[in-house]
């Protein structure tokens, strides 16, 4: 009787077939085509032959056959005869005919993996449970709208600094209720030279977002208001300084 190679492995000599791989080694062994002698799924075996390979008591491989006759999986018959080799005694094989081959084959499963993946399965653990959304913490929360402010502020300067005064300002009042105020003065800022905008972080740091639009109540008979000399440009531009110096410092 001629062992598939897996079951010939040194390594698993000595080692009883359950009842699987005693399965597997019938469907690996059986006729695959018809010939004159045997037909296709067809295996020619002793009780004995197979208690040696599956390391079974031919009591119990005769045993478990019946149950496969029992349960439609096999069908036995007497075989050939054979006559010893050393004593000339005649002995009698069984032959053993694979009900459902094809269906068998079309499954394209092999019963030792199929036992496998079975006991893989069930010591997998179990999926953990959905977690919920992850809430946004603290530090993200307090930027929401700050894309919004920076975009439409009219100096882009210090946005580190401006990220730190838009968290405080927000503990103060809403983002809705700062972008209203940026917008109410916005033509003002737009007016004054570039370079002497306060910064953003400077805007936000002293809630300029509650002031008001400043009205010309100049009347005719005044004369023009003169723009604002170098010392108090110099003296506006040292405070935007100052109020990135104390932001960055908490």
């Amino acid at each position: 009787m001629v062992l598939s190679p897996w079951a010939a492995d040194p390594s698993l000599s000595g080692e009883a077939y359950c009842k699987r791989a005693a399965w597997a080694w019938l469907l690996a062994h059986v006729r695959p085509t018809d010939n004159c002698t045997i037909r296709r799924g067809q295996i020619d075996v002793t009780l004995t032959g197979l208690g040696a390979v599956w390391s079974w008591h031919h009591t119990q491989v005769k045993r478990w056959l019946q149950g496969l006759v029992e349960s439609g999986h096999i069908e036995i018959e007497e075989g050939p005869a054979v006559r010893g080799a050393v004593h000339g005694f005649v002995r009698r094989n069984l032959r053993l005919t694979i009900c459902n081959l094809t269906t068998i084959e079309g499954a394209r499963h092999d019963p030792v993996r199929d036992a496998v993946r079975t006991v893989v399965r069930t010591e997998e653990p179990s999926p953990a449970p959905p977690q919920p959304p992850r809430k946004k913490g603290p530090r993200e929360g307090a930027l929401e709208g700050f894309d919004a402010f920076y975009a439409a502020y009219p100096r882009k300067v210090g946005r580190g600094a401006a990220e730190r005064a838009w968290r405080a300002a927000v503990q103060k009042a809403q983002p809705d209720a700062i972008m209203a105020g940026l917008q109410r003065l916005l033509p003002g800022l737009m007016a004054q030279e570039p370079g002497y905008r306060p910064h953003p972080s400077t805007w936000l740091n002293q809630r300029r977002w509650e002031d008001q639009p400043e009205e010309d109540t100049r009347d005719r008979h005044h004369p023009a208001r003169r723009p604002a000399s170098g010392q108090q440009q110099l003296f506006e531009a040292a405070l935007d300084l100052a109020e990135d110096l104390r932001a960055r410092g908490r």
